[in-house]
């Protein structure tokens, strides 16, 4: 059985030699990037950089792709939007206010009349007033401040997978060009989602494993369905937790870890797992008994997130988790 892994997002804080060879000596040796934040030339030098630093030596990467997330695109200064007011979405990833910039088509093709929009995890909301071919018209339902990329999503609707894969294949082209060995899924809907994004892959003679990221509340009424088309299941509790109501994450953390055992394939735990080892060199005692308290429970790993792409100390970060495994 493989060994318990800590799979570390790189990022400003942490694609450095040192890091990266703290984590070989600790035989911890999986790094997670955020495609969503990368440019091409950004991932390609993340890549170029690992490779470089451990060549000879055994490591794994996944490269998290946007799947089905969609986020808003760049805005002149943030934005407050006051209940009951309209706005409108143009397709671009940048435009002049007050039009707000959506460089996501699949939504003016799926997106009705009566639709809620949900944005930054769940602190913004609107209700679609209408489409017409390049804009769409919303009204504010849950006001607050809107930033620049915020996540944008549509309460229960399911968006066909080749919208959204095809303009995400740039990252596909660049995994498979560096051999990248997971293809971590965000906001994966059903198996079928997944099964599509393999056959894209092995058309561009691309064979990655794939973790299915479960992200949203339809991804756990089809969980069986998600399990056995991936390769690794990870629960992510950072963005389900804007969807459900928070009492509900831990019962189906549970049942997750529970029927991933069930069905042999690996469980990853994502989101705040060790938050406070963003700002401080020792993990709460909570944080403690929680990873003891996953792995009873039958979890494969973790993942860091904030923890080593922006941490104060990622190296000590690392090595205080591996001291609790």
């Amino acid at each position: 059985m493989e060994a318990f892994k800590i799979i570390s997002t790189l990022g400003p804080a942490s694609l450095t030699r040192e890091f990266l060879q703290t984590c070989q000596e600790l035989q911890q040796t999986n790094f997670r990037l955020n495609g969503s934040h990368l440019s091409p030339p950004e991932l390609q030098t993340y890549l170029e950089f690992v490779q470089h630093q451990l060549s000879g030596h055994h490591y794994r990467i996944y490269l998290d792709v946007q799947g089905s997330k969609m986020r808003i695109g760049k805005l002149s200064a943030p934005r407050r939007l006051a209940n009951g007011e309209q706005v409108d979405f143009v397709p671009g990833s940048e435009t002049s206010a007050p039009l707000l910039p959506l460089p996501h088509r699949e939504i003016f093709a799926t997106a009705e009349a009566g639709d809620v929009l949900v944005l930054q995890d769940g602190s913004l909301e609107m209700q679609v007033v209408r489409v017409n071919g390049q804009r769409l018209t919303a009204e504010v339902t849950k006001g607050g401040i809107l930033r620049s990329g915020s996540g944008i999503s549509i309460r229960n609707k399911w968006l066909a997978p080749e919208l959204f894969i095809e303009a995400q294949k740039w990252q596909i082209e660049i995994a498979r060009r560096y051999r990248v060995d997971f293809l971590a899924i965000s906001y994966v809907q059903n198996g079928e989602e997944l099964q599509h994004w393999r056959e894209v892959c092995q058309e561009m003679d691309y064979h990655p494993r794939l973790a299915a990221k479960i992200e949203r509340p339809e991804a756990l009424k089809n969980m069986s369905p998600i399990i056995q088309a991936s390769d690794e299941v990870w629960y992510c509790r950072g963005d389900l937790g804007t969807l459900l109501p928070l009492k509900e994450l831990g019962p189906w953390q549970e049942k997750t870890l529970r029927a991933c055992r069930q069905m042999r394939k690996p469980a990853i735990v994502a989101g705040q797992v060790f938050h406070h080892l963003t700002f401080f060199p020792d993990p709460t005692r909570s944080e403690v008994v929680h990873l003891y308290q996953i792995r009873q429970q039958g979890a494969s790993g973790i993942v860091l997130s904030d923890e080593t792409a922006i941490g104060e100390n990622p190296i000590l970060a690392v090595k205080n988790i591996q001291e609790l495994i």
